[in-house]
């Protein structure tokens, strides 16, 4: 077990975190540029000297102890391979430090090269390696030390997207085996759910969320989850299956003026809530829809971006949102900056969930 509180102080800067990793478990931090993330795991390492707070590993503490007494082991986004020495001899570095002898330490690091899929690579040289060979090689070379901790920063940056649904398969093995705590940084949501146990999400310097992929990604928090997501999300208050979000219009002819309608949800709730909804819910149309609609506002179109096999609209006005819309029904409706349209989101779609109270 692995418990820390990370306190690092800079200029402009401070980085307070706790978090608790079980043995076995993976733990992705996840984070906008700035947010912390780095430091937090060069703290672990102790690269990065603590200001504050405490690192213990099964209860003792370890954050005074230099780097090569922590038994963490380390990938980095640049693996930093010696490039003079041969694959097998970079993953025995690490046993020969400990005290192996060189059979000893070669013979290691041979079977950790085989299952990495190395084993024909021996003697390269890591200029010979590609991108994702250089990663699993420094994979290997963390891993053969039998590491208490593995902290891997950006495992998968860089690589091409055939290279990456391979590298990640891969890593994802090798971490299924690891008995120590893991923690991984990334930026991709994907990499994330993929690898990861558990999510904690910081900014600036903050630990803003955290649970199981799942949780994280149903019940955002921050506009930046909700974003990582996909999803659209909103501050309102509840009444019963009803809420209302600052800002919307309510007048015919869509001017913004605030106060209006109110989104019908599927939770029954009371207070202060989240309210979220994805972009493939929302319906555009050139008038107003006939009828009583919910989850009914004027806007205006923002741009529009290519998203996969649809269009990205982004729309502006009493709240911004994003709408995903096929090709065929930007050229139906005409659609372009500045257009004025009516939006509709799926009442089944739409999602509340207990917010805390605004300070």
């Amino acid at each position: 077990m692995m418990d820390a509180h990370l306190i690092v102080e800079r200029p402009r800067f401070r980085l307070d975190v706790s978090l608790r990793v079980a043995p076995g478990e993976v733990v992705a931090l996840l984070g906008p540029s700035g947010a912390g993330k780095t430091t937090a795991l060069r703290a672990l390492a102790g690269l990065t000297p603590l200001s504050g707070g405490h690192i213990a590993l099964d209860g003792a503490a370890v954050h005074a102890r230099t780097v090569d007494r922590r038994r963490v082991g380390m990938v980095l986004q640049d693996h930093l391979l010696f490039p003079h020495m041969s694959v097998l001899d970079n993953v025995a570095f690490g046993p020969r430090c400990l005290g192996a002898t060189r059979a000893e330490a070669r013979r290691a690091a041979t079977v950790w090269l085989e299952r990495a899929g190395l084993g024909g690579h021996l003697r390269a040289r890591p200029r010979e390696l590609s991108g994702g060979q250089a990663r699993r090689v420094a994979l290997a070379r963390s891993l053969v030390v039998r590491p208490r901790v593995l902290l891997l920063d950006e495992p998968l940056a860089a690589l091409d997207a055939h290279t990456r649904l391979s590298a990640r398969a891969v890593l994802r093995h090798h971490l299924s085996g690891f008995a120590g705590a893991c923690v991984l940084v990334t930026h991709d949501p994907l990499e994330a759910v993929a690898l990861a146990d558990r999510l904690i999400v910081i900014e600036d310097g903050a630990l803003v969320q955290e649970g199981t992929p799942a949780e994280v990604a149903r019940h955002p928090r921050t506009d930046y989850v909700a974003r990582l997501f996909g999803l659209n999300l909103y501050r309102g208050d509840a009444r019963g299956r009803e809420v209302s979000v600052d800002g919307f219009p309510d007048d015919e002819d869509g001017s913004f003026t605030g106060g209006g309608p109110t989104f019908s949800v599927a939770e029954d709730l009371k207070g202060p809530v989240f309210l979220a909804f994805p972009p493939s819910a929302v319906t555009l149309y050139r008038t107003r829809p006939e009828g009583r609609p919910r989850n009914l506002w004027h806007a205006g179109v923002e741009g529009l971006v290519r998203h996969g096999d649809h269009v990205r609209v982004h729309l502006d006005g009493p709240i911004t949102a994003a709408a995903d819309v096929t090709p065929a029904a930007v050229a139906e409706l005409g659609l372009s900056p500045g257009q004025r349209v009516w939006a509709v989101v799926r009442t089944t779609e739409t999602h509340a969930y207990p917010a805390p109270a605004p300070e």
